[in-house]
Formats: structure tokens, C-alpha cells, sequence
């Protein structure tokens, strides 16, 4: 039970780094140096997770792709008046 947390721990430190590995990241061995120091302190955590994503690209794509597109229609977007004005009244 012991040996499964500290795996589990010691993949989350190590979470830029494997990441980077997964996502075939260049200078993948100075994220390391970057994560295996400084990673305990949560900025360096954090610098070396950001730099993993920035190397990718991940950070440049826009959050929501859907804002940024033409053709999206929002699920309630409201009819024209032209549409409402022929109906009966009952």
C-alpha cells in the first residue's frame, strides 16, 4: 500500500516530465533538471509543467474554439421576430 503511494506521488511530482515524454517535447532533459530541483517547490512545479505546454503549442490555442468561430450558434439563441409574429394566438 506504501509502494502505491509513492508511486502515485512520485508521478505527480514528475507529471511535466512525463507529459513532455508523451508529447515528444525538445530539451526534454533540461525539464527534467528543471522538474527533478526545483519541482518541490510548486512554482518550479509549475514553471516546468508551463514550459512543457508552452513548448507544444498547447497555450497558444484559444480555451474555446467555439467563441472564435463563424459558423457557432449558441443551444438558445433566439429566434428572429419574423418567426414569432406568424403564429395564432389561440
Amino acid at each position: 500500500m506504501l509502494t502505491v503511494l509513492l508511486l502515485i506521488a512520485f508521478a505527480a511530482y514528475m507529471l511535466p516530465t512525463i507529459v513532455g515524454a508523451f508529447l515528444g517535447v525538445p530539451r526534454l532533459g533540461i525539464i527534467f533538471l528543471v522538474n527533478l530541483f526545483l519541482g518541490w517547490t510548486i512554482a518550479g512545479w509549475a514553471v516546468a509543467l508551463m514550459w512543457v505546454l508552452q513548448r507544444t503549442g498547447m497555450l497558444d490555442r484559444p480555451v474555446m474554439l467555439r467563441d472564435r468561430d463563424p459558423r457557432y450558434i449558441p443551444p438558445f439563441a433566439l429566434k428572429p421576430r419574423s418567426a414569432w409574429s406568424n403564429r395564432t394566438a389561440y
